[in-house]
């Protein structure tokens, strides 16, 4: 609205009329682009909110592959102790009376403290150390027939040293039947350790599956433990780190945090997936939780990092090998950083 003082001249009066068209123009023309502005914002939240989604589902696909071997392995680990308990149960368990009456009593203690001595091992040994003990108790049997056969016998019973105690026993003409027998009720334990640790293996894949999938249909903040976070993504890709690569774990104890859950645990799936391109599958990935003026820090260093870092401060310039830039994936990373964004509460230093 204006207001023209009397008298007024008709050229003042064109003037005003003009310069309120122009204006009623341009302001036209600055709601039009507002709205357009809008529009195109509102079409990038879309479009990140659908990239961070396939990049999830992405994610949680390269991890199909490695969960189902994780399933796999401690299945097939209880169906063999399964076949070896119902072996046991249908051919040896009928036999133990009539051994045991025709077993005399000195050799009886002897067994049952061979058997003892089997149950109470509970150490693992990788092959090359089995080969090592079974090649060094095999020496200290030389005068027993068999050593061979008896020490990796032996070993798998997890006995593998101060046998002399067991030289009576071992030296028996029926030293063969007693060891087999001795052999397979150690082995029904055994059988039973591992059917118990494979389905508790299975279980903990499975329910960190379930906790990664999940998907927070209501769109709030809940309170969360980050260590159970980061364990929950690891577990799932157990099959990837067994072998070359060695986790180091530094977790301060803290308190439960508001954050978006499935989010966080996208935010970890990347940057582990990340460090282990980045490493090509073989090294040392270090996971730090700590708290620093009332906020959680958590740092993930892979050993490319350290690598690339040594590089830089030896040449002096910010000059990559092309290899070493091309194992970083830029999408995972940008993807951890807009939901790091999302929760106004965090930040990522890559």
């Amino acid at each position: 609205m204006d207001y023209i003082s009397k008298p007024f001249k008709k050229e003042d009066v064109l003037a005003r009329v003009k310069t309120h068209l122009k204006l009623h123009r341009l302001q036209q023309q600055l709601a039009a682009q507002n709205q357009e502005l809008q529009k195109a914002l509102e079409e990038l939240r879309n479009t990140q909110q659908e990239l961070i989604q396939a990049e999830k589902m992405a994610a949680l696909g390269q991890l199909i592959a490695g969960v189902a071997h994780e399933i796999n392995n401690p299945l097939s680990a209880i169906n063999s102790s399964v076949m070896s308990i119902n072996e046991f149960l249908s051919q040896t368990i009928t036999q133990l009376p009539e051994f045991f009456r025709s077993l005399p009593e000195e050799k009886q203690q002897a067994f049952f403290a061979l058997l003892q001595r089997s149950l109470a091992k509970e150490t693992l040994f990788s092959t090359k150390e089995e080969r090592e003990l079974k090649r060094k108790l095999s020496r200290q049997l030389k005068d027993i027939e068999d050593a061979d056969i008896v020490a990796d016998t032996l070993v798998e019973m997890g006995i593998y040293d101060n046998v002399e105690e067991f030289f009576s026993l071992l030296q028996a003409p029926d030293s063969e039947i007693i060891l087999d027998f001795a052999y397979k009720i150690s082995n029904l334990q055994r059988s039973s350790k591992t059917i118990e640790t494979a389905s508790q293996r299975a279980s903990n894949v499975v329910f960190a599956l379930k906790i990664f999938a999940r998907f927070d249909q209501l769109g709030k903040k809940v309170q969360a433990n980050i260590t159970d976070s980061i364990e929950t993504v690891l577990t799932l890709y157990h099959n990837k780190l067994k072998h070359d690569i060695e986790v180091i774990k530094h977790y301060a104890p803290l308190p439960p945090i508001l954050c978006y859950p499935d989010e966080l645990n996208h935010v970890w799936t990347n940057l582990i997936h990340n460090a282990l391109q980045a490493m090509e599958y073989k090294g040392t990935l270090i996971i730090e939780v700590s708290e620093q003026d009332k906020q959680a820090v958590i740092s993930m260093t892979d050993s490319f990092s350290l690598l690339a870092w040594t590089f830089w401060r030896r040449r002096r310039a910010a000059i990559w090998p092309r290899k070493m830039v091309s194992r970083r994936t830029p999408l995972t990373l940008g993807i951890g950083l807009l939901l790091a964004q999302r929760w106004r509460c965090g930040k990522m230093i890559a």
